[in-house]
């Protein structure tokens, strides 16, 4: 277990969350926790997420003693080590993350993927209790439609997030994924921007003059 702690910003992201990615031989589980107003909450939520940890931030004025207690409580015994699903019955594709997190008391473990068709399946859940073994069979149901347009951007941008940490190891190797994903789903990403356009036509009267303004 390796805890890492910070109360400032840490710029060479890239750097860092390549060496986690690439360089964690023993399968280390990485917790990061942020103090303060300064934090770069982005390379500590990629930190945990490659380290299959948790992060917690610790906001200016708030107690530390409370705080690190219960963080520390809720992750000096994950309730289920070394994840693995198995879906049966159901074709389920394009599951991000590709490593399960661990899962801790009070924080749930969220994996996103996408079926090719409606119907019953079920869900394997397989995994360590300590160092008993441990297996579920959960019923799931997939339904042809639902209105819920926001479960596709979740799965979106999961999938980017996941694609991005890769990047950090091989620079420009999904970029092509990324803008396709980003694109379809009108996301922000490292690739793709919002433009605003103002379609609303003005249009100058011939009579009007023209008034010249000075450009630096």
């Amino acid at each position: 277990v390796v805890f890492f702690l910070t109360d400032g910003y840490v710029g060479n992201d890239a750097e860092i969350l390549a060496a986690v990615a690439t360089q964690n031989e023993a399968q280390a589980r990485l917790f990061s926790l942020g103090v303060g107003s300064s934090v770069n909450r982005h390379l500590l939520t990629h930190m945990a997420r490659l380290g299959r940890g948790e992060v917690q931030f610790m906001r200016p004025g708030e107690a530390a003693e409370p705080f690190v207690a219960k963080f520390y409580r809720r992750v000096r015994n994950p309730v289920l080590t070394d994840i693995a699903l198995a879906w049966q019955g159901v074709d389920v594709y394009d599951q991000t993350p590709s490593a399960v997190a661990d899962l801790f008391d009070g924080q749930p473990v969220l994996v996103h993927g996408r079926y090719a068709k409606p119907g019953r399946g079920t869900l394997v859940v397989a995994g360590k209790v300590g160092v008993r073994p441990y297996h579920a069979a959960l019923e799931v149901q997939f339904p042809a439609a639902a209105k819920r347009p926001a479960v596709a951007s979740l799965w979106a941008r999961a999938r980017i997030a996941e694609w991005d940490d890769e990047e950090n190891v091989r620079p420009g190797s999904r970029k092509d994924d990324i803008t396709s994903v980003a694109l379809a789903h009108s996301l922000v990403s490292a690739y793709t921007a919002f433009v605003a356009v103002d379609r609303d036509e003005i249009v100058r009267q011939p009579a009007e003059p023209l008034i010249p303004v000075h450009q630096r």
